[in-house]
C-alpha cells in the first residue's frame, strides 16, 4: 500500500472544529496512539471503575403489594429501600475519595500529560512540527481541554462509550438533589 493510500485511509472520518479562534481538523488517532492511550488508561480505568461502581447491592429493597383500604379491590405497590450501614457508607466515601485523588494524580502526572499532548497532536495530524512539550507549555488549560474534547469527538466510535459513561457519571454526581414530590 502506498503512503498516499495509507494517509487517505486514516483521513476519511475527520471533523472540523473551531478552537481558540482557529479552525482545526481532527482525525481518528493512529494505532500507535491507541497503545499510548493504554498506558494512561490503566490508572484512569482503576479510578473510574470505583467511581462508576453501581452501589445497588449496598441497599436492601423490599417490595409489597397491598390492598388500598380507601379503594376496595385496588392494589398498591409499596417499595421500601433500606439504607446502608454507616460503616459501609464510610467505606464507600473513602473509596470514592481515594479514586478521585488517583484520577487527579494520573491526569496531572507529567508523563501522562505529555502522552495526552502526543495524542492531541496525532489527532490534529499537525502539518508543522509540533512537540508535545510545546503544546503543554504554551496552551492554556481551557484550550487544551477543548482540544482533548475534539479528539474524543473525532474518535467517538472507539472512545464514545467511555465518554458517555463519564458524562453520565459526572451528571449524576454534580446534579442538584431533587426535592421529594408532595402527594
Amino acid at each position: 500500500m502506498s503512503l498516499r493510500n495509507i494517509l487517505a485511509f486514516g483521513n476519511t472520518n475527520s471533523i472540523e472544529r473551531e478552537v481558540a479562534g482557529e479552525t482545526i481538523q481532527f482525525y481518528p488517532i493512529s494505532v500507535r496512539m491507541l497503545f499510548r492511550l493504554k498506558k494512561i488508561g490503566k490508572p484512569l480505568a482503576k479510578a473510574l471503575a470505583v467511581l462508576f461502581r453501581q452501589d445497588s447491592t449496598d441497599t436492601g429493597l423490599e417490595q409489597k403489594t397491598i390492598t388500598d383500604p380507601a379503594s376496595p379491590g385496588a392494589k398498591v405497590e409499596e417499595i421500601l429501600t433500606h439504607a446502608i450501614s454507616p460503616k459501609l457508607a464510610d467505606l464507600r466515601h473513602n473509596q470514592s475519595q481515594k479514586a478521585i485523588e488517583e484520577l487527579i494524580d494520573s491526569i496531572t502526572d507529567p508523563k501522562n500529560v505529555d502522552a495526552m499532548a502526543e495524542i492531541v497532536i496525532d489527532s490534529m495530524k499537525a502539518k508543522e512540527e509540533l512537540k508535545p512539550r510545546d503544546l503543554v507549555d504554551q496552551v492554556q488549560i481551557p484550550v487544551f481541554l477543548e482540544l482533548a474534547k475534539c479528539v474524543l469527538e473525532a474518535n467517538q466510535g472507539v472512545l464514545g462509550p467511555l465518554v458517555e459513561r463519564i458524562q453520565s457519571t459526572i451528571g449524576r454526581t454534580v446534579a442538584p438533589p431533587q426535592p421529594p414530590e408532595m402527594s
